[in-house]
């Protein structure tokens, strides 16, 4: 979740709609036993479950306008600084913060003419990063004339 939009009178309505359907519901279950007793026509027992799906059919549209408020990120990660302050407006264009998906990560390198026939999509390929001597196992994602593109999962060991 990455920030949310108010959602106050859309909530009040769900609400609303809730207490609505336990009332329609008791209805129906009343007309339902009446029926049974033949005490009151199919229509009347029928209009009285058409008013329980119709509230709860409100009730799904009105969860799905509220789903709309909040904004999610496409993918977990870690979150950076965020663009955005409480109350402040928000469109579609709008940057709200920075995102990294830190599972992940992408290298590029360059191989040597002589030896670029030799590395093809799908090899494995090991490598280390940094001072620390850790080795680390990728595969080959993509080749491009002169970069070679590696989706790392971080922390992985060989």
């Amino acid at each position: 979740m990455l920030a949310t939009i108010n959602d106050d009178e859309l909530q009040a309505q769900a609400d609303r709609l809730a207490y609505t359907i336990k009332l329609n519901e008791q209805v129906e279950f009343r007309q339902k036993q009446l029926l049974q007793r033949e005490a009151i026509s199919r229509q009347e027992y029928d209009i009285a479950l058409a008013d329980v799906n119709t509230v709860k059919a409100d009730l799904q549209r009105i969860k799905a306008q509220i789903d709309k408020y909040y904004i999610r990120a496409p993918f977990s990660g870690e979150i950076g600084l965020r663009y955005i302050s409480e109350g402040g407006y928000v469109s579609p264009n709008t940057l709200i913060a920075t995102m990294q998906d830190i599972d992940r990560v992408k290298i590029e390198f360059t191989v040597p003419e002589k030896y670029s026939d030799q590395v093809q999509r799908g090899d494995s390929i090991i490598f280390s990063a940094g001072s620390n001597g850790r080795k680390y196992r990728a595969s080959v994602y993509a080749i491009e004339s002169g970069l070679i593109w590696l989706p790392v999962p971080c922390g992985y060991r060989h």
